[in-house]
């Protein structure tokens, strides 16, 4: 009873599609539909920038174990190309902040799940909305940038070697990079959970 309740809920909120005797599946989202499913599922509780860090703990770092077994070439050029665009950048005394979410989402893709990537995908739009300028807070220093910079680098030379132990902690060294920096600069977390959209 507990897992139909559960079921009708996801099917309600337009997650899941339930078939008569088929079973029950993953739906397949509407590009029209702007609603974030994961904003939806947490309701009135508005996540805060450290909630979705360590979230992305979990899922980022398997999603680099699993991009060092299956990624193709065209996944490792991706990879390759946004860490020369926030190399480029960084010689310009900035950070490209649109490749660096461009390196964790062609991670999520590169681990060929596409469940991976959806999730993914919902969590930046999260990340994105309202606490942006909390994460540019972290690229004021150009040590900082440097740092996260090779820690990209260091999780793209874990899946060019198919070393899925080293990218996992390679990926974990980045969030938790993240996660101890926002820690540590309280007075950098602006609470945006009461924002809307």
């Amino acid at each position: 009873p507990t897992v139909r309740a559960a079921i009708h809920k996801l099917v309600a909120q337009g997650l899941v599609d339930h078939r008569q005797g088929l079973g029950t599946f993953v739906r397949v989202p509407d590009p029209g539909d702007h609603e974030n499913p994961l904003r939806s599922l947490v309701g009135e509780h508005r996540p805060g920038l450290l909630e979705l860090l360590e979230l992305r703990l979990g899922l980022e770092c398997n999603a680099a174990r699993f991009a060092a077994k299956r990624a193709s070439a065209d996944d490792i050029a991706f990879l390759e190309k946004t860490c020369q665009a926030m190399r480029d950048q960084l010689a310009r005394g900035s950070v490209d902040f649109d490749a660096d979410t461009a390196f964790h989402m062609g991670v999520a893709s590169a681990s060929k799940n596409p469940m991976q990537l959806y999730i993914m995908k919902s969590l930046h739009d999260l990340l994105h909305y309202g606490i942006s300028e909390n994460l540019k807070r972290l690229y004021d220093a150009e040590s900082d940038l440097e740092l996260i910079l090779s820690h990209h680098e260091a999780v793209l030379a874990a899946i060019e070697r198919r070393d899925g132990e080293s990218a996992f902690q390679a990926m974990q060294e980045h969030i938790r990079f993240v996660i101890d920096y926002f820690a540590s600069h309280p007075e950098n977390l602006d609470d945006h959970r009461d924002s809307r959209p």
